[in-house]
Parts: structure tokens; sequence; C-alpha cells
């Protein structure tokens, strides 16, 4: 059997190094352990992040992992809420809000990518475009092929 609780703390700190070009100050939330907080790593304001390794990582987990982040914000210092998770044999992945990576008008549905896809997001260096919404709205989890760069030029209007 595998102890749960060091698969957390050994994916929270895998995933912290991943996101250390980003947030050069992230590291585990050690509050977590005396509390029950939304958020599994500090040091990466203004997001509050969540962490799910599981064997199979399902939608379900997903949106409570979400709910969970989401229940950090506070509208100053943790702003935007995602979920980084990771089934076996897969890579890891951001779950965030579409309305936390654009400032477009558009709805709150969750988008899923790959997680350099994601850190490429909130440094700003892609953002995911309007256009494909309806795509997103008939899945329960889309994908980053439903990223796309948005041209600094253009203003996609929301569906």
């Amino acid at each position: 059997m595998t102890d749960s609780r060091a698969k957390g703390a050994s994916a929270e700190r895998e995933v912290a190094a991943r996101l250390r070009p980003v947030w050069p100050n992230v590291g585990r939330n050690l509050e977590q352990v005396r509390r029950s907080s939304g958020r599994d790593l500090d040091g990466t304001e203004p997001w509050a992040i969540q962490i799910k390794r599981r064997a199979r990582v399902t939608p379900a987990v997903i949106r409570a992992g979400l709910a969970e982040a989401q229940g950090e914000l506070d509208g100053k210092r943790w702003r935007f809420a995602a979920v980084v998770h990771r089934s076996d044999r897969e890579p890891w992945r951001a779950t965030v809000r579409l309305t936390d990576l654009t400032r477009e008008n558009v709805p709150a549905v969750p988008v899923t990518m790959d997680l350099p896809d994601f850190l490429r997001c909130v440094t700003g260096e892609v953002l995911p475009s309007p256009a494909r919404l309806d795509l997103q709205r008939q899945r329960d989890l889309p994908t980053s092929q439903d990223l796309t760069d948005a041209p600094e030029d253009e203003t996609p209007s929301a569906a």
C-alpha cells in the first residue's frame, strides 16, 4: 500500500520544482498540515494552487480540487485558482477557469492544459482564444488543443 501522505508531499515537491522558473520562491504550504487549506503551495501569488496526484484523476477530483483552491481566494494576495493534477503515466496538467487566463468577457468554464502551457499562460506568453469557446462548452474538461495564440492586434469576441 502506498503512503498517500508521502505521495502527496512528493507530488507537491515535484510540481514546485516545475513551477520554479515562474515562481522562484515556490515551496510547500506547511500550514495545510495544521489546518484545512485550499492551496498546497506558497510563493505562487496570485495563484492558489491545489495539487492532485492519483492513479486516475477523474473530472470529479479536478472539480473538487478547483473548489478547494477557490476557497482560498481573498481578492488580494490570492486572486486565481488552479488545480495541477497527474494520473499515472500521464503528464502534469493544470485546470483553471477560462476567466482567470484572459481579460475577455468569457464564461468561467474550466480549461485543462499541459503544465508548460499553463506556465506560458500565466506569464502572458500565450492566452486562450475565446474563438473556440463553443467547443469548450461541449466538453467536461477541455485540453490544451483548445488553446491558441491570440494575435495582439486582434480582439476576439465572446460567443
